[in-house]
């Protein structure tokens, strides 16, 4: 069951409210999302209320906010009962699956949450999109439905939408972001950018972003936006940055081919990609380069990341999680939303997620020599910042993976898959629950791992 609607009666004032429940299944807790009076009224009292799989009272008693009410439904049969929990019984009516008017109007509630016991750092949480579209591959696209309503969700939460330079001039800058935060962003210039996203965005005056790969737009790709689209948008608020010019896996060196003249080739990949954008979108729009990149696939290692400082950009990868004080300005992460991501209660849930103070990885790069099956990941946290005392880490395809405290100060932990990595990328998310507001401290590396025989996998 994933959606659960109950009628409660309130405690003290005697109102009857409905309230609307929704299973996150990657975070294994469901999410209290809304609370409607007898008047179809959406109440002004929000509160975060989430349930542990392992607990047995169904759905908890509030973590957060005024009077807490009674517990939801006290009454349930199996068909009504929630998979990870048991229901007590009573005389209240619950009906599983009930139709939710407008989902993101009720989904407003879980990122108004509590704030958490201390103020969190400045952090902006910042998106990546890539279709805009119905009939594109579910792993890289949402529709424009989906695309619809996370942008009312991120209306009605009351998110402030930043554009990407000015998240990126603040925390270079470190000057102050405010909580709830976030920015835009678009990867590879599909041309759904142009007749799906961009009439919504434009509509509500957000700010955007678009990293675009330009080999593709030079040749007439019709999939891709054109340079004239790009000069539109540019002019109505958008930026337009770089994403190299053919969008090949930077991380891969040709055969034979030395350190030197690796770099040398990805160095003219962005120069070329610049010299694009200024001729076709900059200099027509009379704009200036913002200096951002985004690293195709979010494949780095350290000296691209070089490279990208040495050429005065601003660095953004596809590694989830917030960016904040403790990210690397070469390698910002962003969350990507397509396919299973584009899950209203998990984009919720990663809206309104904090950065995990992590103060150093080790191993600094997660590129994984044919022979090195490891993955094991050292992060060592800034004892500065308040923490859970516990990580919870998650490997791709594998679900939750053992984590070790190592040291108290400052807190290490140790973090190895009970599998070693395939060939491609793996994911590690880590995170910690914010005991107060129930948001979610979060960082993610990406392994990159090489067939055994040393060839590079095909995409």
């Amino acid at each position: 069951t994933r959606k659960i609607v109950c009628e409660v009666l309130s405690e003290p004032d005697g109102v009857r409210l409905q309230r609307v429940w929704h299973y996150a299944p990657r975070v294994g807790h469901y999410v209290l999302l809304e609370e409607i009076d007898e008047a179809r009224r959406l109440r002004g009292r929000r509160e975060l209320l989430a349930i542990e799989p392992s607990t047995l009272d169904w759905p908890p008693v509030a973590r957060a906010g005024p009077a807490p009410l009674r517990p939801p439904c006290k009454r349930a049969d199996t068909a009504c009962r929630p998979p990870v929990a048991t229901v007590s019984r009573g005389s209240d009516r619950c009906r599983p699956g009930a139709r939710i008017g407008v989902l993101i109007a009720l989904l407003a509630a879980l990122t108004a949450a509590a704030a958490p016991a201390t103020e969190p750092p400045g952090h902006a949480v910042i998106l990546v999109y890539h279709h805009v579209a119905e009939s594109t591959p579910r792993v890289t696209s949402v529709t424009p439905a989906e695309f619809r309503n996370q942008l009312d969700h991120i209306e009605k939460a009351g998110f402030r939408v930043w554009g990407l330079d000015r998240v990126a001039h603040a925390l270079r800058e470190r000057a102050p972001i405010p909580d709830r935060t976030i920015a835009i962003t678009f990867d590879d210039a599909y041309a759904s950018v142009y007749t799906e996203a961009w009439p919504m965005l434009r509509r509500r005056g957000w700010p955007f972003t678009v990293f675009v790969n330009t080999e593709g737009v030079e040749r007439g790709y019709r999939n891709l936006l054109t340079w004239a689209q790009m000069r539109e948008m540019s002019r109505g608020g958008a930026i337009i940055a770089n994403h190299t010019h053919t969008h090949g896996h930077m991380v891969r060196r040709r055969d034979g081919e030395s350190k030197r003249d690796w770099l040398e080739r990805q160095e003219l990949e962005i120069r070329r990609s610049e010299a694009l954008l200024t001729e076709h979108v900059y200099g027509p729009a009379k704009l200036r380069s913002r200096m951002l990149f985004a690293y195709p696939y979010g494949e780095h290692e350290r000296e691209l990341r070089k490279l990208v400082e040495r050429l005065g950009y601003t660095g953004f990868g596809q590694h989830s999680g917030p960016a904040g004080p403790w990210s690397s300005l070469q390698a910002l992460p962003r969350f990507p939303v397509a396919g299973p991501y584009a899950d209203p209660a998990e984009f919720a849930i990663r809206l309104a997620s904090l950065p995990l103070p992590v103060r150093r990885l080790s191993p600094e790069d997660t590129i994984l020599p044919p022979g090195d099956s490891h993955a094991r990941l050292e992060i060592v946290l800034d004892d500065s910042v308040t923490v859970p005392r516990n990580l919870n880490c998650f490997a791709t395809g594998q679900g939750a993976i053992p984590v070790e405290r190592t040291a108290e100060k400052p807190p290490t932990f140790r973090v190895q898959a009970l599998l070693p990595p395939g060939p491609g990328r793996t994911k590690y998310n880590c995170t910690a629950r914010e005991p107060v507001s129930g948001r979610f401290y979060w960082h993610s590396v990406t392994w990159i791992r090489p067939n055994p025989d040393g060839s590079w996998y095909r995409e």
